[in-house]
């Protein structure tokens, strides 16, 4: 490494992706002399908790009726993070459909949000989905109920008013 005309090296030093508290030391030896400036990276931009929460739980399996999820990712101190990459996936995998909305990581309030339908299954039964970043795992039981369809038929639909027709 060169120092520029002012005599002066210019370096960057950053995290990378590992969202770890800890020291980073840095020594600059130049002419037989060394230098060390010392290094503290917060936490404060890690994953402490998340909450994953539904406006319902109890979803009809006819393809239309949806419920909406909600993931919140906060640091140790309870604060929202920005662009937190959230995973989420549900199990039976294939049976019911839930679609993310954006680009799967946390906006401004440190929220992501999804919308869980049967998808194409007309069938009751149960699902989990679970919620993931930061090495967190948070999941949500929904029920999907059977849709009811009623058909009413009749044989005849002029009726004596006098008692005789059934």
């Amino acid at each position: 490494l060169k120092t520029d005309s002012n005599g002066k090296l210019t370096a960057t030093l950053s995290s990378g992706n590992s969202f770890e508290a800890g020291e980073a030391v840095v020594t600059a030896t130049a002419g037989g002399i060394s230098k060390e400036l010392r290094f503290v990276f917060s936490d404060s931009a890690s994953v402490g908790d998340l909450l994953i929460e539904a406006d319902k739980r109890q979803i009809q399996a006819n393809g239309i009726d949806a419920a909406q999820i909600t993931v919140t990712v906060t640091n140790k101190n309870n604060v929202p993070l920005e662009g937190i990459n959230v995973n989420l996936t549900i199990d039976p995998k294939n049976k019911y459909k839930f679609t993310v909305d954006g680009d799967g990581k946390t906006d401004s309030n440190g929220k992501l949000t999804a919308t869980l339908t049967s998808g194409n299954s007309f069938e009751a039964g149960e699902a989990v989905v679970t919620a993931t970043a930061g090495g967190i795992s948070k999941e949500l039981h929904f029920e999907f109920t059977a849709a009811v369809d009623l058909l009413i038929e009749a044989d005849k639909f002029l009726i004596q008013a006098d008692g005789s027709d059934k």
